[in-house]
């Protein structure tokens, strides 16, 4: 399969006009270095001072420089962060700004409940659209709300002091206090049902009211309103992504997202990608830095979502990255399949005078040594981290909470991976054909849909691998069977040193670096232990510390210790669950899970060859290799 060149924005924010003396200088070394668009920030607020008064001269004489070198556009709409609201809407009756439950205090970003808002912002989107052709757009990417455009609700605001601002929920104003309580009306019927689900006691529907956890009737009450307020945005970002279609049916429309998916920012990476394929859309996410690990767990999810559902994704940096970042981002770009890579411009250019930029030498020697290697193709993932979105949400924490982080430390120790969440795994991802072992990254709870369908995964050849024994919404019968657990079953706490259940077993190597204080009898027949451990003083009990549950052409692993890794001996040692896959390992066929990696090399796979990062060096490399594994 070939590959194409990937779309490489550089985001100059508010364009540079007036501003560079040598802008062409800088246009020109794009040009001739990848850079296919110039993305610049087009605020509702500075296009229509006055109601009904649009002024886009600024962005013509953007347009202008950027046709000379054949370089494109990428606009950013935003419409509804504070300073993106013009004055006079603020101030007028039109206004409705979100309220937040912790304090019952406004912030200066419009409610995305506010029913007087949708017709200002499509009046702002047939300006533009008239405004502008189509040919000198690579793509229009839609600011829809946030503190800078994202499909999130308000996390930290613009400038301290300007206005109320915080991380938290921002559902408290009128408006969507009614819809909360016409979502419970249309689930429930009757607050005698509502009471009885929630194990709450509201005397009627005026008293239903968002409310924050400390506050919630119930974990299943709770569960509900966070499914509901990531269910506002998701409506909310639809009703831009429709608009966008009718008036770009042609030019590739891009959702903006952010944030690490916590239940505070209202976001659902794989729902947002699948809204958005629905109107033959991407996702750009925003949340990247410098640190490899950290942008794998903020981006996958988006990136393997968008894919799954038909779409098409782009990844970009939330501030500054170093040099080595740079390098960092474009090797996850290519390894995730991302059609669009976005760069700040001041990652590559600083301030050389009152009017003038330069290049960052660092900067660029990293952009020149890998920018012919940003080509889009399909990454071949084997393995897959599982995440429990209803865990997450019962915590309040986002994707890269530490815990997660740790297991994705072990993981990537030895193996490129996807991120996939509850959605993905209800929908049927699992059913690819390269994708052959799922690690759980949480003991959950799951849902009984999802595991269901990982129980059809592992009938039907694949393997599943968890810390702990996976937790259903309840003592459902179904996890029993699936994890060996019996009504005999026990579980014991102590130090413990492992050993291999059988004399001379391969899985002795394993049991090297075991260091648990948990460990579990009276297991079902069904359980086959692989280590067990020694207890003092002696229980007569096998302790099984790492057990393995077959079923149909598949099989289940369950281990009572940690699969994450001390961040300090990061790709310096194997962890439990390397020694896992790499006994699961296959060698010399097509389909193994455990990719060539050594201390200083970082390697995916894609359908147009495989892609090495060397971390050691002067300038970290990305060198592209001929054939896909």
């Amino acid at each position: 399969m070939s590959s194409e060149p990937m779309e490489v924005t550089i985001g100059m924010e508010k364009g540079f006009w007036e501003r560079y003396a040598n802008v062409d200088d800088c246009l020109k070394w794009m040009a001739d270095h990848g850079v296919t668009s110039i993305e610049t920030y087009v605020l509702w607020k500075e296009v229509e001072g006055s109601q009904g008064h649009w002024d886009f001269d600024r962005f013509d004489r953007d347009l202008e420089a950027m046709r000379r070198f054949g370089i494109r556009w990428v606009p950013f709409l935003i419409a509804g962060p504070w300073y993106a609201t013009p004055t006079w809407f603020l101030h007028s009756e039109q206004s409705l700004t979100a309220k937040c439950l912790e304090h019952g205090l406004e912030t200066g970003t419009q409610s995305i409940w506010n029913p007087r808002l949708w017709p200002k912002i499509a009046d702002f989107l047939d300006a533009f659209r008239s405004h502008f052709l189509d040919h000198d757009l690579e793509s229009v990417l839609l600011g829809v709300t946030g503190d800078y455009g994202e499909a999130i609700f308000p996390v930290h605001g613009n400038w301290p002091g300007e206005y109320h601002g915080h991380g938290g929920y921002w559902c408290g104003d009128d408006q969507a206090v009614g819809d909360f309580r016409q979502m419970a009306q249309r689930r429930y019927h009757t607050i005698g049902r509502l009471n009885q689900a929630w194990g709450s006691a509201y005397p009627n529907w005026e008293a239903v009211r968002p409310f924050l956890h400390s506050e919630a009737p119930s974990q299943s009450a709770w569960l509900a309103l966070v499914t509901w307020y990531r269910e506002a945005m998701l409506q909310w970002s639809a009703r831009w992504l429709e608009a966008a279609q009718k008036r770009w049916p042609e030019t590739e429309v891009y959702l903006c997202t952010g944030g690490d998916m916590s239940p505070q920012h209202g976001s659902d990476f794989a729902r947002q990608a699948e809204v958005a394929a629905s109107f033959n859309a991407g996702v750009r996410i925003t949340n990247e830095g410098s640190d490899l690990l950290e942008n794998l767990l903020l981006t996958r999810l988006v990136t393997v979502s968008a894919r799954f559902y038909g779409g098409f994704s782009g990844i970009e940096p939330a501030a500054k990255v170093t040099p080595d970042g740079i390098a960092v981002r474009m090797f996850n770009a290519v390894g995730s399949g991302a059609r669009q890579l976005h760069e700040y411009f001041y990652n590559l250019f600083e301030d050389a005078g009152p009017d003038t930029a330069e290049l960052k030498a660092d900067s660029a020697a990293v952009w020149l040594a890998n920018w012919e290697s940003l080509r889009c193709s399909e990454p071949v993932y084997r393995v897959a981290l599982a995440l429990s979105n209803t865990d997450l949400s019962l915590r309040e924490l986002g994707i890269a909470d530490s815990e997660i982080r740790g297991v994705a430390k072990s993981l990537r120790a030895i193996t490129d991976f996807a991120v996939i969440d509850e959605s993905l795994i209800d929908d049927g991802i699992l059913s690819q054909p390269k994708m052959t072992a799922v690690v759980l990254a949480s003991r959950g709870p799951w849902p009984e849909s999802t595991i269901a369908r990982l129980r059809e995964f592992v009938a039907e050849g694949g393997t599943v691998i968890a810390s702990g024994m996976p937790q259903g919404r309840g003592a459902e019968p179904w996890i029993t069977d699936w994890t060996g657990e019996d009504v005999h079953s026990v579980v014991w706490r102590g130090i413990v040193q492992a050993e291999p259940a059988d004399a001379g077993s391969e899985w002795a190597e394993v049991g090297r670096t075991v260091a648990v204080a948990t460990t579990v009898s009276g297991l079902s027949p069904s359980a086959e232990v692989l280590l067990r451990a020694s207890y003092q003083p002696s229980t007569g009990e096998t302790l099984a510390i790492l057990w393995r549950v077959r079923r149909g052409r598949g099989a289940s692993y369950f281990y009572t210790g940690s699969f994450a890794v001390d961040p300090a001996s990061w790709m310096q040692g194997e962890s439990v669950l390397g020694g896992i896959l790499r006994h699961l390992e296959v060698d010399g066929k097509e389909g193994g899970l455990v990719a060539e990696d050594g201390a200083s090399t970082l390697t995916v796979s894609t359908t147009a060859g495989s892609l090495r990062l060397l971390a050691g060096g002067e300038v970290p490399l990305i060198s592209a290799k001929a054939g896909a594994k």
